[in-house]
């Protein structure tokens, strides 16, 4: 007779070939940076490119990476190479400066001076594994954005690189309107909801490139590259009206939700630390909820 207490776990078992193998898929890894420990699986498509630039299909955030930096093409058979697109800082591999070089399994791809990837070949689990140790350091759990400290990081970078190129650079500070009384109405599961939906939607429209993170509380923060104050506000402007136009229903109820935000773009004048970039956008966010929340403001509207 079993015991009561005894319990029995079942782990599915892993994809196999024909020939009993485990099925390796080909993923990179990266080493360097604020996104350190990030996996890509490379099977989604037959090439990818890296670069600096927002329509890149890996972007890095690395200064000394180039726009178009380094193409990946997938050549059949688990084989990869990749081939450096006349990018300034070059491309290496293992060391070794490369034009075009094909991929061995724990290769180390080196893009300009610091940006390190490593191409390896895991099994399911492995990649499983990776994402989810990649995903507990790195994002909030409840609204599935980044975490407060990795946004910093990302912003350090992002913030250097633009005051280096004079190029703009926007933050955008928001804050959900009467936060306190949809957990004293409905309960703290139902204000957990609402992060969470919330989350849901911001994914949905940052650009990639963009970075969007829980600050705090009901607090959240979106780093827009290369974008301009009147950007910012578009921005803004557009997730207003997406969280006021949604509908929050739980357990049969609806739940109103609206949101105040608030959006400054750096300059070489007023902003010589990220963290008075972000001082700025929330200068900004406090003064869209004294104007009655439920709404933007940025310099533009002052």
């Amino acid at each position: 007779m079993q015991d009561d207490h005894d319990q029995t776990t079942t782990i599915a078992p892993l994809k196999e070939d024909n020939f009993g193998q485990k099925t390796k898929h080909a993923v990179l890894i990266v080493m360097t940076g604020p996104t350190a420990g990030q996996t890509i699986n490379l099977e989604a498509r037959d090439h990818w490119e890296l670069g600096r630039s927002t329509d890149a299909d890996i972007v890095l955030q690395e200064s000394s990476v180039s726009r178009n930096h380094c193409r990946l093409h997938f050549l059949g058979n688990d084989e990869w190479k990749a081939e450096d697109l006349k990018s300034s800082n070059g491309t290496f591999l293992n060391g070794e400066r490369v034009t075009e070089s094909k991929l061995a399994n724990g290769d180390r791809l080196q893009l300009g001076s610091a940006t390190v990837l490593k191409f390896v070949l895991q099994d399911e689990q492995e990649v499983a594994f990776q994402k989810e140790l990649y995903e507990s350091a790195t994002k909030d759990s409840l609204t599935g954005l980044f975490s407060k400290r990795y946004f910093l990081e990302h912003l350090d970078v992002e913030f250097n690189f633009h005051r280096r190129t004079n190029k703009p650079l926007s933050i955008v500070m928001s804050d959900i309107d009467h936060f306190k009384k949809v957990n004293d109405i409905y309960g703290h599961l139902a204000g957990d909801f609402v992060l969470k939906e919330i989350g849901r939607i911001l994914l949905n429209v940052l650009r990639r490139g963009d970075v969007g993170g829980r600050y705090g509380g009901e607090e959240m923060v979106f780093l827009l590259r290369e974008t301009p104050l009147l950007g910012a506000r578009t921005f803004s402007e557009r997730l207003r009206v997406l969280i006021e136009s949604h509908s929050f229903i739980y357990e049969g109820k609806k739940i109103p939700v609206t949101i105040s935000l608030g959006a400054a773009t750096f300059t070489q004048e007023n902003h010589k630390t990220p963290g008075e970039l972000i001082k700025s956008a929330d200068a900004f966010l406090y003064k869209a909820k004294k104007a009655g929340r439920n709404r933007s403001y940025c310099l533009i509207d002052s």
